[in-house]
């Protein structure tokens, strides 16, 4: 089962290309995707890498948690999650989990790429 529904992550996208008035061709001149793969995308055939999405939000200028969910953050929780991370942030122990925590993703990454 998909974690993301891509038929509609690729509504949104047609969406907002029509609202800036892009056509698929001028989507392809902004981030070098094909227009074959812009529609496949589009009509949902395809699941997106996170390279793709980013240089797709970019060139049509919306935040990709819309374009993934359909929803958009709202700036009051951004503000609530940034004072909790702060408050978080506090406390020695806590950063050092944190710190243990990013290095192990570090190592992840790292073997993922070897």
């Amino acid at each position: 089962m998909a974690i993301f529904d891509y038929d509609q992550i690729g509504k949104r996208i047609k969406k907002r290309r029509t609202e800036l008035g892009y056509s698929q061709l001028d989507l392809y001149k902004l981030t070098g995707i094909t227009n074959f793969y812009i529609s496949k995308i589009e009509n949902g055939h395809v699941d997106l890498t996170f390279k793709t999405l980013e240089k797709l939000c970019v060139a049509l200028d919306v935040d990709f948690v819309y374009i993934l969910t359909g929803k958009t953050l709202d700036v009051g929780l951004i503000d609530s999650l940034a004072e909790i991370q702060e408050y978080y942030l506090k406390s020695e122990r806590n950063r050092r989990i944190i710190e243990k925590h990013l290095e192990l993703i570090k190592m992840l990454i790292e073997e993922d790429e070897a």
